[in-house]
Parts: structure tokens; sequence; C-alpha cells
């Protein structure tokens, strides 16, 4: 009897076990895949640091979502350093760059070779991205019209218009502004340059010569950026930009895509590229944001009151920028 009851317990304590054993193999989490991310943000701007928040914000979401494990390094840029981190973050053998602004983007597609993949978030989109493979990015695209229509309502008695850009760049958006002026009748003096040190030197020549000035999509370091947005601000000549960045370092005010959202659908593309290995066609947003700077308002006594008439306002309550 004794040994029957030993026998039954024996076989019900197996029994116990292998269904236990069962039960974990089938509750277990499948081995997540890890992926090396590097974020690469110009330093103190923080236009730039609304699109890395909402960037970051998603990739945590999709961890969660698809069970797998980002690991994300920020590196924090300056014109100075910006080769040098491309460079080390090829050695440190990332499985993608996530570049911040289109300057940035530029210098990571250079320093990856094709070899990393790069998912680009910028505020507009350059004719040489889309030419590369191993590339792909959400970018915003410039509404010129937009921003001229932002310019005259809250300056009417416009009679001149300065057009300030590099030669190499924003063909089209130099097209639609003169298009738009044209239609107007308003009279538009341009200078162009090659480099950016020529774009200061023209920009104090358009500040003698026009009523207010607009620079389309157009590379250019913060230093430079002040030093021109410093010009005008003297003259009390309002400056306008396709680029938020501008806006950051001293223009008076911008017209372009929503930021968040930048950062997000980066967030998403990057994750599609790491498991397809496909680079989907860039993504193009056409929301559009204003952004104007309060302290350059203040110092050339211009009301920005009336954007809010024609569309979302963001402003930008920052201290004085000095050149």
């Amino acid at each position: 009897m004794k040994k029957n009851l030993a026998l039954i317990a024996l076989l019900l304590s197996t029994f116990m076990l292998t269904a236990c054993s069962t039960q974990n193999a089938a509750t277990s989490k499948p081995t997540q895949k890890l992926y090396k991310i590097a974020i690469v943000q110009p330093t103190d701007l923080p236009l730039w640091s609304d699109i890395c928040d909402a960037l970051n914000l998603e990739l945590t979401a999709l961890e969660l979502e698809k069970n797998i494990q980002l690991e994300r390094k920020i590196f924090y840029v300056q014109d100075t350093d910006i080769e040098k981190i491309g460079k080390q973050i090829v050695r440190e053998q990332y499985d993608a760059m996530i570049p911040l602004s289109t300057t940035v983007a530029q210098y990571m597609i250079d320093a990856a070779e094709q070899k990393i993949p790069v998912v680009f978030a910028t505020d507009h989109l350059t004719d040489t991205f889309q030419t590369l493979d191993a590339v792909s990015g959400v970018s915003g695209v410039s509404n010129t019209n937009l921003i001229f229509d932002m310019m005259f309502a809250q300056k009417p008695d416009i009679q001149t218009v300065g057009l300030l850009y590099h030669s190499d760049y924003s063909t089209d958006e130099i097209h639609s502004a003169k298009t738009y002026l044209d239609a107007k009748g308003i009279t538009y003096v341009e200078q162009t340059a090659e480099t950016e040190r020529d774009l200061i030197k023209a920009a104090t020549l358009l500040s003698n010569q026009v009523d207010v000035v607009f620079t389309p999509s157009t590379p250019c370091s913060t230093e430079n950026q002040q030093r021109i947005a410093g010009i005008f601000k003297e003259k009390h000549i309002p400056y306008y930009t396709s680029s938020p960045s501008f806006v950051q370092n001293g223009a008076f005010a911008s017209c372009s895509a929503d930021y968040t959202e930048i950062g997000k659908l980066t967030a998403d593309l990057t994750i599609s590229v790491l498991e397809t290995a496909a680079f989907p066609p860039y993504h193009i947003l056409n929301d559009r944001v204003i952004t104007v700077n309060a302290d350059t308002a203040e110092q050339i006594s211009a009301n920005y009151a009336v954007f809010y008439d024609i569309g979302q306002c963001r402003v930008l309550d920052l201290p004085p920028t000095h050149n």
C-alpha cells in the first residue's frame, strides 16, 4: 500500500513539473531584438529638441509594441566637431543614424558612406538626399506663398523685398518668391552667395536697400545665422526665413512643418528601415507652424498679432542674441 502511494505521489509530482514547464514555455517572451541607434542633434537649439523629444517618445512606444530593445544615444554636435562625431558613430557600429537638421544630415550621410542606414529629420529637403541609397527621412517643405502672405499682412506698405540665398540651394523657393512678388508688382533685390561668409556680406548690402528680407532653406551655421539676423535687426528690418532654426538665432519669423510630427514619423520610419532593410520614399509634411522670435519682434518694433489669423503660431521668448 505504501509503495502504491509513493508511486502515485511520484507520478503527480512529475505531472505538475511538466505542466509548469509547459506553461512557462508558453508564456515566456521571445528574445528581444537589440538595435543601436545614434541620434545626432545640434547643440543648444530648442526647436530641434522638440523633434528629439517626440522622436524618443515614439521610439519608447515602439519598443513595447514590437517587443524590441533600442539602445539609444544622443550626440550633441557643434559646427567644430560634427565630422568627428560622424566618424565615431561609424566606428562604434551603430545600426542606424538619425541626424536632426539638414546640415547635420549632410555630414552624417557622408560619414555613413551608405554602410549604415541614415534616417534624417529636417526642416527642408535637398536634392542631394534624393539620389542616395541607404538614406530616408522626414522633412517639411516650405510654403513660400504663405510666408509672403505673413510678410504683407504684417507690413502692407512694403515697397522693396530683399532675397538673400545661397546660389546652390532653394531655387524652387526663390522662383515662387519672384512669381508672388511679380504678381503684386513689388520690386525685389537679389543677393546670392556661394559661401556663408559671402552671405554675411550680401546681408550687409541688402540692409541698405530693402524694407524686408526673405531667406529660403539655406544651410548656415548657428554663428552665421546670428550674424545675419543681427545685421537686419540693427536696421529694424523684418527678416523672414523658411527655417525655424534661423528664428531661433534671431530672425523675425518663419513658417514650416510641425516639428513634433516630424519627430514621431521619423521614429516610425527608422524602425521600419531596421526591421525590413527597405528604404521607402521620403515623407514630406505639409502642416504649417509659424514661428516668431519675440525678442527680435520687440527690437524691430514689429507687431506679429496678425500671424494668429494665418496659422498656428509659436512664439519663442528667448534671451537676446548678441552679434
